[in-house]
Formats: C-alpha cells, structure tokens, sequence
C-alpha cells in the first residue's frame, strides 16, 4: 500500500490502538475500539499487518458494513462475532413517513451519544436498523420520536432483512496492475485519460486521495473516481500468453 499521511487525530488513533494491541497481547485480553471508518480501518489495518499483529478482526454488526469495531484478540482466544460490543436495534415506523440516515443519526446524537459509538444506519420504508455501542443501547430504546415521526424501538431480528450492495460486474485484461491500467479499464477511458485524471483531480484508493498513476492496485482494493462512481478490484487471475493480467472489477451501484 502506498504510503498515507496521517492527520494529528490519526496519528494518537494509532497510537492508542498499537497500545491496546501490545496489552492483548501480553496480559491475554480483548480489545474493541469504538466505531471506525472505511479510511481508519484501512489505516489500522495496515499498521497492525506491519507490526507483525496478527490476531485482529473488522466488524460492524452485519456482512456489508461500512463503519466497524476492530476487534484485538489474544493468542488461542474466541475471536467469534458475537463478542464484538455491537447491539443491533430495529424501529418501525408508518411507511407514508419519510425518514432519513441524518434524521436518525441527529436523534441518536441529541441523546448525547457520540458518533464514535454509532455505526451504520440502514433506511428502509417503514423501519430501520441502527448499530450502536452495546454500552449507549439503553439510552436509544427511550427514543419514542425522530422529530415529529412516532418511532418504536425493538431488538433488530430477522423480520427486518437487510438490504445487500448492488453492483454490475466488468471482466477483462490489463496490461499491469498499476492504478492508471485498471481505472482505465474500470471507467472505459484510454490510459492516457486516466493518468491525467488521476495527476490533475486524484482518485480515492481505499478511502484515501491518491495522485500517482503508477500505484500498485491489489485484489480487495476499493476506488471511487470523481464523475465515474465507485469500484472494488474484485478478482486478479491468471497472465495470458501476450502477459495481459484477468481482472474483475465491480461497479457499486
């Protein structure tokens, strides 16, 4: 990965979190950070591949999560999701009401809870799910209103299905696995197009700005272009006899 340059808050984020890594090591303890976005986890992520830390987990409380709670496990420890501190809470509401993520991320926060102790919020006809620190759940079950809209609040179960990202799937050959060859391919512009795009406006490389057009892109890479949408490298296969690399790339959608 390439190199990221890290804000004052990322830099003591690192900090506490390679902290909380060397005490579950040591003293056989679980660590859980509060909730952390796509650009943090990346951060960490790599931080703690660097150190050698191998017992880590990212989870947000469901399969497609964006906001997650890294989870630090000691050696031979039960690393299961179900000892992440995440509650899953479910509202119903009437369906003719119009209710958005921010209205329900204001009211969440107006009990005082932090936006560190929020994870995602999924907006439905109807009803909602909200994840959160298991510790503010208590405070949440007292909401009855979001604004003047009558909300009850349950467990989240089943009977509330979540909704799986969409995407359309694009196969083909690159010629390398730099970033300028696979936003080409990805967004169907010529390489020289996407070199320029990426030297003038830059490109978000797993969550963060990149403007180098011979950046390494890997398998599991995600990638958003101003104008283009956003894209997941998806799959790196075999090289052709001509040496073009089999990729797969979603588009979100």
């Amino acid at each position: 990965m390439n190199k990221i340059l890290l804000t004052e808050d990322e830099v003591l984020l690192v900090k506490n979190i390679m902290s909380s890594a060397e005490k579950s090591q040591n003293y056989y303890l679980k660590k859980f950070s509060f909730f952390l976005n796509q650009r943090q986890q990346v951060i960490l992520e790599e931080k703690l591949k660097g150190s050698g830390f191998e017992g880590f987990l990212f989870y947000g409380g469901y399969a497609d999560a964006e906001r997650k709670v890294l989870g630090l496990f000691p050696p031979y420890s039960d690393n299961s999701l179900e000892s992440f501190p995440i509650a899953s809470l479910g509202f119903t509401f009437r369906e003719e009401d119009n209710l958005t993520h921010r209205d329900f991320l204001g009211a969440l926060m107006s009990l005082g809870i932090k936006r560190e102790m929020i994870g995602d919020i999924i907006v439905l006809k109807g009803k909602a799910v909200a994840f959160v620190y298991k510790t503010v759940a208590t405070l949440v079950y007292e909401l009855t209103r979001i604004g003047k809209i009558g909300v009850r609040v349950s467990e989240h179960n089943t009977l509330i299905e979540l909704p799986q990202k969409s995407f359309s799937e694009i196969s083909g050959t690159v010629s390398s696995l730099r970033l300028d060859c696979v936003v080409a391919f990805a967004v169907k512009i010529s390489r020289e197009k996407a070199h320029n795009l990426i030297k003038s406006t830059g490109v978000d490389l797993n969550y963060c700005k990149n403007f180098e057009p011979d950046s390494h892109i890997s398998e599991g890479s995600v990638f958003s272009v101003r104008g283009f949408g956003k894209y997941k490298l998806f799959s790196v296969g075999a090289t052709t006899k001509k040496d073009r690399i089999h990729i797969t790339v979603h588009k979100f959608v």
